[in-house]
């Protein structure tokens, strides 16, 4: 469910939801560009998607627990962790094991980004394909969480994307997984 001026929608995805970085980079890539190079498009947008990314006031509930304050940039859960350019985001995140995976990032100078980047690439990536830790590493600008319902509410309103597609901004979202909602033959 997503909040946009009051009004309640109730959307289904399979892959991801969030705002930030991803709906930001979506925003800004160019549908002709795209057209022409495929997802490489989005990494012409990534830079200008990282340099507009603003820190934004976020209250999280995770199953119905106790409200918990903090300040991120991007909020993405998700199903699968895999975007474009195989980088895993979520690599905790499997379709079928009855949780949703949340990544919040509040990086904001290139020491934090440089960490997030390493952390994504080696310790939650390579490391884990040659038999590191099987549990997702978190950072203090970097967390991970798993939950059957995470309640969002945003400071401001924000770029909002489900599935890829940006779809406006929204001040609140509710994502729950419906078990067996989504049969694949």
């Amino acid at each position: 469910d997503i909040d946009r001026d009051g009004a309640i929608e109730t959307h289904g995805f399979v892959v991801m939801v969030g705002f930030g970085l991803d709906a930001h980079m979506l925003a800004e890539t160019s549908d002709d560009l795209k057209k022409r190079a495929g997802w490489l498009a989005y990494v012409e947008a990534m830079g200008r998607a990282i340099s507009a990314t603003e820190l934004v006031g976020v209250t999280a509930v995770v199953d119905g627990g106790e409200a918990v304050e903090a300040s991120a940039h991007t909020v993405l859960i998700g199903n699968c962790g895999t975007i474009q350019g195989g980088i895993t985001l979520l690599p905790d995140a499997a379709p079928d094991d009855g949780t949703l995976d949340l990544l919040a990032v509040s990086a904001t100078g290139m020491l934090e980004w440089a960490a997030n980047l390493k952390t994504v690439v080696w310790d939650n990536g390579l490391r884990r394909v040659f038999g590191g830790s099987d549990d997702a590493v978190s950072t203090e600008t970097m967390r991970h969480v798993q939950a059957t319902r995470i309640e969002i509410t945003l400071a401001e309103p924000r770029a909002f994307e489900i599935d890829g597609e940006e779809i406006g901004d929204v001040t609140r979202f509710t994502a729950r997984i419906d078990a067996g909602v989504l049969r694949v033959r």
